[in-house]
């Protein structure tokens, strides 16, 4: 970024300009993250699906003749992101991430980032790389009487049974969350009934 600090800051709506490799790492992650966040949840309540983001980022019609550059793309992806937020500029200070992950109170309407980082790196161990695979249970067992279904979603968000259902919910959502609740009420019975 050296010496195209303050267009890339332009560009992409910071609110200040990189000052140092740690602000630049912020932008990236800022940017990272939309991708992330389309991957992850595709289709599950996201601004854009996974077919839609990578349609800005590859369409070749005439409309996107101007923005054949992926750092074009890039740029127009990020604008479409911040126009749905209520934050005037895109926040890349470093500091004020640490700042804000030291600050203890839970204000109204903040997310948890300060716990999933916790979570991450204190208890999980594994930070940036998916945690799902390595803590899920990936196969039918029984382990001490105790009975551990593995039930895979095909083409939703890996947390996507815990979420309201919609009428526009796969088959194959609706169907997992009838086994999980079918298994919810199994072990419901038996505790009521004193079985361990």
């Amino acid at each position: 970024m050296s010496g195209n600090a303050s267009q890339v800051a332009m560009d992409f709506g910071c609110c200040t300009i990189p000052k140092n490799l740690d602000d630049q790492i912020e932008l990236m992650q800022n940017l990272a993250d939309i991708v992330m966040g389309t991957v992850q949840y595709n289709e599950e309540g996201v601004l854009m699906s996974i077919n839609e983001l990578c349609g800005v980022m590859t369409n070749t019609s005439k409309a996107y003749e101007k923005e054949m550059e992926a750092y074009n793309r890039l740029v127009k992806l990020a604008k479409i992101y911040h126009s749905t937020s209520d934050e005037p500029c895109l926040d890349i200070s470093h500091e004020k991430t640490v700042k804000d992950m030291m600050d203890t109170s839970l204000p109204l309407g903040r997310r948890a980032e300060r716990q999933w980082t916790y979570q991450t790196c204190t208890e999980f161990g594994f930070c940036g790389v998916d945690p799902w695979k390595e803590l899920s249970v990936v196969q039918d067992r029984t382990e001490d009487g105790e009975e551990a279904q593995t039930i895979f979603i095909r083409d939703t968000a890996h947390c996507a049974d815990m979420m309201s259902r919609k009428v526009t919910d796969r088959c194959s959502l609706k169907k997992a969350r009838e086994e999980i609740e079918k298994h919810v009420v199994s072990w419901l019975k038996m505790a009521a009934a004193g079985e361990d």
